[in-house]
């Protein structure tokens, strides 16, 4: 009889562990989600993800800026623009990692203009609310522009989110065609004309798309009348008088003989 030889077997077990490393990619403060904040963005500058660097025309234009902050996040530079009344919008733009914040009393034209900063043009709307329902509409507050104030003055307000009072404007009867203009052109137009040509300027919202602009502007050559109830936000401005004096130098010539 043959030796039966014993047989070992060995089991070799291998495990593989798999590490999975996640990149959080930080998101640019200038392309956060700013539905709620009271603002809208008219032009990005330089910030990834978008094309064609604008920014408003106005923002280095010192006619127009109420005030330079530097300040840690967005929603500082919005707290601040919301205290201040003449403060219609705002520029951005990163400088040494903080955010420097622009407070605008006109936003310029609707172009914007070219540019090679890092920034964001946002300008306030007002927030209406129902009984039922809670309804944001882009609000674009009309201000005079700061080389036209000597000549012009806030006369009504319509039915606007931010008029407390009696919603009034003009009596359109001796108004103009509608200007779809900006609002600095608007009031060159009527500055330009004889004081009984154009007494005033009426700036009426229209819906979004239907305009190159926000408000369609009218030239009116008289506002002396009663104003009229108005059910669309709007704003009437009427034109100041302005006087010239000129002196006479008389020159008296004595001759001695």
């Amino acid at each position: 009889t043959t030796p039966t030889t014993p047989t070992s077997t060995t089991t070799t077990t291998t495990s593989t562990t798999t590490t999975t490393t996640s990149t959080t990619t930080a998101i640019h403060p200038f392309n956060a989600n700013f539905v709620g904040s009271g603002y809208v963005v008219d032009f990005f500058g330089v910030v990834p993800g978008h094309s064609n660097p604008i920014r408003y025309t106005t923002a280095f234009d010192v006619s127009f800026i109420l005030s330079i902050s530097t300040f840690a996040t967005t929603s500082s530079c919005f707290s601040s623009c919301d205290s201040n009344v003449a403060c219609i919008g705002v520029y951005m733009r990163v400088s040494n990692n903080e955010i420097e914040c622009r407070l605008l009393s006109d936003l310029g034209t609707s172009e914007g203009l070219k540019t090679g900063t890092e920034s964001i043009s946002l300008r306030k709307y007002v927030t209406t609310t129902t009984a039922t329902t809670t309804t944001t509409t882009p609000f674009l507050v009309v201000s005079i522009p700061k080389s036209f104030t000597p000549y012009f003055q806030l006369k009504y307000m319509g039915n606007n989110p931010d008029n407390s009072g009696e919603p009034l404007m003009f009596d359109l009867a001796t108004a103009s065609m509608p200007y779809d203009v900006d609002v600095s052109r608007c009031f060159f137009l009527c500055n330009t004309q004889q004081y009984a040509t154009c007494q005033g300027l009426y700036f009426e919202m229209v819906e979004e798309g239907t305009a190159k602009y926000p408000y369609l502007c009218y030239l009116v050559s008289d506002v002396r009348g009663d104003p009229q109830p108005s059910t669309k936000a709007s704003f009437s401005f009427s034109r100041n008088i302005m006087t010239s004096t000129s002196t006479t130098i008389t020159t008296t010539t004595t001759t001695t003989t």
